[in-house]
């Protein structure tokens, strides 16, 4: 029996390169035979953009006020305390983050204000709770190195890291304006 002969299953030798050709591309594209590589983006848009609610493994960190010595300005959490703690977790590979339940996005602010802190459009005092998912080992190392941020506020303020099998973050709960960014058009 020679391939000439058998027009089928010549054929049927073609398209099993094919076939493997394209399960491969979507096993690398994440995809699930269910789900599209335009589903997946559209997921990791909303996701992105904290328009949904998410879960995953990761850490929680809470940052308190040093109550015995709260006069003295060395012994409070400050603004810019989160923000060091925040750009940590983002090198460390957090994808997404939240503190006091409010997730942070691209536009989010962290600032002082008077003796809170504000975050997003929200007044908050201590304690504070940061959550980061992502690999829970990679971002409790980061924080815990030598000579690390968190390493130098634990000699002045409260500071509890927890690993987590399953965080909650919910979603992004202000609304979004952009002012200068337009969609470009065809």
């Amino acid at each position: 029996m020679t391939l000439t002969s058998k027009p089928n299953l010549r054929r049927f030798m073609v398209l099993i390169p094919i076939f493997l050709l394209m399960i491969t591309f979507g096993v690398i594209m994440g995809c699930t035979d269910t789900e599209t590589p335009s589903e997946q983006n559209s997921e990791s848009i909303q996701i992105l953009s904290g328009a949904i609610d998410v879960e995953g493994k990761g850490i929680s960190i809470t940052f308190t006020d040093n109550e015995s010595n709260k006069n003295d300005m060395r012994y409070i959490v400050h603004d810019e305390d989160i923000i060091a703690v925040v750009n940590q977790l983002n090198a460390a590979g957090a994808e997404v983050i939240s503190i006091n339940d409010e997730w942070l996005i691209s536009t989010s602010k962290i600032k002082a204000n008077g003796m809170s802190i504000k975050v997003n459009n929200n007044d908050y005092n201590s304690p504070f709770i940061i959550k980061a998912i992502g690999d829970p080992d990679a971002l409790s190392d980061a924080l815990k190195a030598d000579k690390s941020y968190v390493g130098l506020l634990r000699n002045d303020v409260g500071v509890k890291i927890e690993k987590e099998d399953k965080l909650l973050i919910p979603k992004y709960k202000e609304n979004i304006y952009f002012r200068f960014a337009k969609p470009v058009k065809n």
